[in-house]
């Protein structure tokens, strides 16, 4: 189960090309290999995350909640699992809206139900309603609110994550039971499908998801 499913989608559906795109907390910049070629990308990163934990080097380096650009310059701002880890998140969306052009557009994956990671900046897991009045305050109209993940989806997502770290645990103090990271592959393989068919035999159901995916369209 992958917090990133279905993004390429909302690429191929929502980013015209040509369009001027800024991608906050572009880490490795995969998201410039979903757009069309006539778009134009710029990554900014955070200059400790990308040379000193991921070793990336994005266009350019900035402060998510100070964005070093002029008023709207961008036809679209992308903030991919990047809103957790800035402590000001309503300055944030603040700053988006200026470099937005009239019209311009956000697209945000935010996670939910989601183990705490890039510590110690993992601030914040902000349900549905305070995404949607977060935004709302900041002149945005959403288009978009999906719950990403059934039920049976995250659980399986999150007992992955907590037998890895488990059987990570006995591996790196030389434990007898290390001998089980043998079966992970199968174990996580099996899991997945379970929950893929459980998912698929259910009706939709936003009451747990990993994340949420919003597009915002700046109000004129």
């Amino acid at each position: 189960v992958s917090p990133s499913r279905g993004l390429g989608d909302v690429y191929k559906r929502q980013v015209h090309p040509g369009a001027s795109v800024l991608d906050i907390g572009c880490g490795n910049q995969w998201p410039a290999k979903e757009l069309a070629q006539s778009c134009r990308y710029t990554g900014l990163d955070h200059r400790t995350t990308a040379l000193h934990w991921y070793g990336t080097q994005p266009s350019v380096f900035g402060d998510a909640s100070q964005l070093p650009f002029r008023d709207a310059s961008f036809d679209v701002v992308l903030l991919f699992d990047v809103l957790e880890h800035i402590p000001d998140a309503e300055g944030t969306l603040s700053e988006v809206r200026r470099v937005l052009n009239s019209d311009g557009m956000a697209i945000l994956q935010v996670p939910f139900l989601y183990p705490l990671h890039d510590e110690p900046r993992d601030y914040w897991r902000m349900t549905t309603h305070a995404l949607r009045d977060l935004a709302e305050r900041q002149r945005f109209k959403v288009e978009k609110l999906v719950a990403c993940g059934q039920p049976v989806e995250t659980a399986a997502l999150l007992l992955n994550l907590a037998a890895a770290k488990m059987v990570g645990g006995w591996i790196s103090r030389r434990s007898v039971w290390s001998v089980t990271a043998l079966a992970l592959p199968g174990t996580f393989l099996a899991s997945n499908l379970a929950a893929s068919a459980l998912s698929r035999l259910t009706p939709r159901d936003p009451m747990m998801p990993f994340s949420y995916l919003m597009v915002l369209r700046a109000e004129r």
